[in-house]
């Protein structure tokens, strides 16, 4: 028996134990949330989590590197968390934490046979590629928190350009009110250039 087909064997509990330490992450009242609601709409994160995390799990079970070719991310499941968790109060490192838990998922379920002979080198493949998972997550992290930082530069131009607009209007309107020109220089009527 190979090290990928205990891994296949053990796939479930694996999850499940590293999706624990992901929900621990958050507050108890958020967790308990998200652990409790399988609605993909009512629960977009949870759900989001639940998928993204199966999605790397297989990728690392099946062997296919957690990175096709071109790099990115094989069913999209890695980037998804990364954009929720660059929206939300992580720190970088904190935000790719999560993915390091799956390496003590792992351990846990394997047990005893982590000290086999025959699987060292599989467990240090696997490792391997949960480390470049994290990396790729990284990246993923800073080009979501890139396009949050220019989203709120381009929200903010919109409201200056906007109150600006507003203000330049009312102070156009208030000078006609006036029975003055809204044009610098102009003089009013019968004022003091008559």
């Amino acid at each position: 028996m190979t090290l990928r087909d205990v891994l296949r064997e053990k796939k479930e509990a694996v999850h499940r134990r590293w999706l624990d330490a992901v929900w621990a992450e958050y507050t108890d009242d958020v967790s308990a949330f998200l652990r409790r609601e399988n609605d993909r709409f009512a629960n977009p994160v949870g759900h989001a989590l639940r998928t993204g995390t199966r999605a790397l799990l297989d990728d690392v079970v099946e062997g296919s590197g957690a990175c096709p070719s071109g790099g990115q991310d094989a069913g999209g499941g890695l980037d998804e968390i990364m954009k929720i968790r660059a929206a939300q109060d992580f720190t970088p490192s904190g935000a790719v934490s999560f993915i390091f838990g799956l390496k003590d998922a792992l351990r846990a379920e394997m047990g005893s046979r982590l000290d086999d002979p025959l699987f060292a080198a599989g467990i240090l493949e696997l490792e391997a590629e949960i480390d470049r998972a994290a990396l790729r997550a990284f990246d993923m992290y800073e080009r979501h928190r890139e396009r949050i930082r220019e989203l709120r530069v381009n929200e903010a131009r919109r409201s200056v350009y906007t109150l600006l607009r507003r203000v330049n209007r009312g102070s156009s309107r208030g000078v006609e009110r006036a029975g003055g020109s809204a044009c610098a220089g102009d003089a009013a009527p019968g004022g003091a250039g008559s």
